[in-house]
This record gives structure tokens, C-alpha cells and sequence, in this order.
């Protein structure tokens, strides 16, 4: 009954939205309950269900009017958010060994696009993805325990959901835990308030595969240390495997105890680093494709150029520009991109080429754009012209020979000239780097 109120207002939605939007946003959403005059479904992305938690919030209200349903309001939850929201998911098999039928379960809700086939595996990611399919196919056999280190919105959990994903599809005899080191904290002091430690203890050391994503949320924090470090020994010595993911290697982990710290790198070290701009341009291209839609190098190199490192913010990018491309029926153009996205992220309007560059060293340096194509020696223009050539091909990884076209007509060889020169006073001039570096950033 409850969730025939959710299948009226998604067919409303349907006879007023256009097939597109319909599509994309409305049908993917899941009924999860109605509770208190408040109907909750989920998209199975993240990024989507809060965009349309703030974008539908007054179409649903208007659908509710419609339908005259009082005292009724619609709300799309981020469950990898919802430490209160939890799915798990079960597969059952039968053992081989045992003879008894064992349960795959995943603690926390699992984003169905986090798979290994959504991910883009770059020169960044390259060791830590293919290490993560090697314990996903070979588990408590190849590497364990698995560490794997990264900044905020690199793909670490992206790369550990892949991981449980690839387990439930292929491994349905195992028992697996997918968890954020928070969660287990949570069931921890839950543990404890109901004075049931011992089912909290054999549930967790038990288990197959353990997977535990931010283990550094439990720095500081003694008593669940304590009862990660006993997890940690029974499932090691039960040749059970672990895979862990962090903002920083074991040694630079804060406030976490040496022996926990020690165990942590007994196993495989992975980093997934920062993308550079080919990367970011590559995993924009994945994720349209993953969704159905045609996205142009000009549209893609513009989001890369201004987002500096974070996957999410790119993917947060591309949603918010396929919304405003939907709800305005215009195809995704590079005038639209700047007009949608200008606002929202801060970014300005001026693409990334060599021109935006040469104009912005310049400026630096008290010179006009022109200065810096002309043949002089003179040492005023010569770095400047040096320091913009390095950034074209750093950041834009255009050829020596459009590089020089681009400068007033130079030799490619006196290009890659200008750049090696750039490359080696960075290293021997910690000062210069920062000027560079601080020019770099200037430019997003």
C-alpha cells in the first residue's frame, strides 16, 4: 500500500516530464519506505540523488497537490550516507567444504556503478586497481593484508565496492563484510551499550573477507582500536583476507597505535595518486559513456582544465550538465557547459588553451601576450616565455610543434629546450617551483 503512493506520483511525473528526463532522473528511484508523511526513495547514484533532492523538491510538491494528498512530501536519500539506512545484501551457496549453506553479506549498501567495469584505470590508478582485481579473484591468496591510500574522491572506495561487487558475483560461498571504519566503530559502542560484545566479536571475526574503508576515522579512538587489532589477528591468522583504505600510508597514520599501524603494511601498499588533465579528460569520456551520452572533447577538457584533482567533483559536473541539458532540451555544447557549471562550481568561463595561458603568465610578469611571441633574448621575457611553454605542455600536453607555431613560430627544439630548462631550475630552486606551481593553480 505504502509503496503504491510512491508508484502514483513517479506516473505523474512521467505524463509531465519529457521521456529524456524521465529516464534519467525519475525512473531509476527506488522505494525504500513511507514513514511520518514522508515518502523515501534512492537513485542508485549518489551525485544524482542529491541533485534531485534539491532540484525536484518543488515539482514533487506540485505532484502532490495534483494527486491531493495532504501532509505528503517526497525525500531521495544518499544511503552511503545513511549510517541508520542499512541494505544488505545476501547470496546464499552451499560449501563445498562444509556441506552448509554460507551468506555473502555486505554491511553497508553497495552504489551499483562502483564496479571494476566503471573504472578507469589510469598510469594514477594503475597498481591499485589491478591489485584489487587480483584479491577480488584470488582472495587471502595474492596480497593481504590489501592497503590501499589516496586523497578525497580518488576512486579508494570506488576500487573496494568493486572488490565486494566482484565477490557477490563470483564468490557466493564466501562471507563478506563491506563496512566504513565509522560503521564499525557505531556497532562497537552498540556492542557494548546492549552488553552482546561477544555476537559483535564473532560477527566481524568470522568472516571471509573483511573490507573497511577510512580506517583513519578510527584514529584517537583506543577502545575501537583494541577490537580492530583482535579482528585483525583472527582474521590474519585465519588466513582470512583484509583490505583496508586510508588518506595516507600506515606510517603517516595519526593517532593509531604502532601495532595496528605495523600490521596495516604487512601486506601490499597501493596509492592511487592525483589525476593529471589526460586522466581527468578520460574518466569524464567513461562516465558519459556509462551514461548514454555524447560528450565533446571542448565540453570535457573545459571541466577537466578547472576541476584540480577530485573524481567526484567531475562526475558532480557532468550530472549537473546533463540535468541542465535535459531540462532545457539543448544538446551539451561547450556554451552550455559555461552557463551551467560557471555558477554552481565557481568555475569561470575562460577555457583552458595556450592563448588563456599566455595571457595569464604574462599578466604575472607585468607583460602584454604579444611580448612573449616576439624573438627576444632579453632575460625579462625569456623565463616568462620559458614558464609558458612548460605549462602548455604540462597542462595541456599539446605537441612541440604547436607550442612553437603558437609562440610567434619557434623550433620545436627550442621548445623542448625551454621546458627542460623550466623542469631543472624546479628541482634545484624550491622557490622557482613555487612560483610555478602558484602560476599553475592561478589558471583553474
Amino acid at each position: 500500500m505504502a509503496k503504491e503512493v510512491w508508484n502514483r506520483i513517479a506516473l505523474q511525473a512521467k505524463k509531465r516530464l519529457p521521456e529524456s528526463q524521465f529516464e534519467m532522473w525519475i525512473k531509476p528511484l527506488s522505494f525504500i519506505k513511507l514513514d511520518d508523511g514522508v515518502v523515501y526513495v534512492t537513485h542508485p547514484n549518489p551525485l544524482a540523488a542529491s541533485f534531485i533532492e534539491k532540484e525536484f523538491k518543488g515539482f514533487f510538491e506540485e505532484i502532490v497537490r495534483e494527486l491531493q494528498i495532504e501532509g505528503l512530501s517526497v525525500s531521495v536519500l544518499d544511503l552511503s550516507l545513511q549510517n541508520g539506512e542499512e541494505l544488505v545484501l545476501k547470496q546464499e551457496a552451499l560449501s563445498s567444504e562444509k556441506k552448509q549453506q554460507k551468506t555473502a553479506q555486505f554491511v553497508m549498501s553497495l552504489n551499483p556503478l562502483y564496479t571494476f567495469e566503471n573504472f578507469v584505470p589510469t598510469h594514477t590508478n594503475q597498481f591499485a586497481y589491478a591489485t584489487s582485481l587480483a584479491v577480488s579473484q584470488n582472495p587471502a591468496k595474492e596480497y593481504n593484508p590489501l592497503y590501499i591510500y589516496g586523497g578525497v574522491g580518488l576512486g579508494k572506495t570506488h576500487l573496494l565496492q568493486s572488490i565486494a561487487h566482484y565477490l557477490l558475483a563470483n564468490s557466493k560461498n564466501l562471507v563478506t563484510f563491506y563496512l566504513s571504519a565509522e560503521r564499525f566503530m557505531n556497532e562497537m559502542v552498540s556492542s557494548i551499550t546492549h552488553k552482546n560484545q561477544q555476537s559483535f566479536r564473532e560477527k566481524y571475526r568470522k568472516v571471509d573477507v573483511l573490507i573497511l574503508d577510512d580506517v583513519q576515522f578510527v584514529k584517537e579512538k583506543t577502545g575501537t582500536q583494541e577490537e580492530l587489532f583482535h579482528t585483525f589477528n583472527a582474521l590474519y591468522e585465519g588466513q582470512k583476507q583484509i583490505v583496508i583504505s586510508s588518506d595516507c600510508t600506515p606510517s603517516e597514520l595519526q593517532g593509531i597505535e604502532d601495532r595496528l599501524r605495523s600490521r596495516f603494511a604487512w601486506g601490499l601498499i597501493a596509492e592511487i595518486q592525483q589525476p593529471d588533465l589526460e586522466t581527468k579528460i578520460a574518466i569524464l569520456h567513461k562516465k558519459a559513456e556509462g551514461k548514454n551520452i555524447t560528450l565533446p572533447d571542448d565540453v570535457a577538457l573545459y571541466i577537466a582544465s578547472h576541476i584540480n584533482s577530485n573524481i567526484r567533483e567531475l562526475e558532480g559536473c557532468l550530472t549537473r550538465l546533463m540535468a541542465v541539458s535535459a531540462f532545457k532540451g539543448k544538446p551539451i555544447t561547450l556554451s552550455l557547459a559555461e552557463e551551467a557549471l560557471q555558477k554552481q562550481f565557481g568555475l569561470t568561463t575562460r577555457l583552458l588553451t595556450i592563448e588563456a595561458i599566455q595571457k595569464h603568465v604574462a599578466a604575472a610578469y607585468k607583460l602584454k601576450p604579444s611580448d612573449l611571441k616576439e624573438k627576444s633574448n632579453k632575460a625579462e621575457i625569456v623565463l616568462p616565455r620559458q614558464i609558458a611553454m612548460y605549462l602548455c605542455k604540462e597542462l595541456l600536453k599539446s605537441s612541440l610543434k604547436e607550442i612553437g607555431r603558437k609562440f610567434g613560430g619557434k623550433d620545436h627544439t627550442t621548445v623542448l629546450h625551454s621546458i627542460k630548462k623550466v623542469e631543472s631550475k624546479m628541482q634545484g630552486d624550491k622557490g622557482f617551483q613555487q612560483i610555478v606551481e602558484g602560476l599553475k593553480r592561478g589558471l583553474y
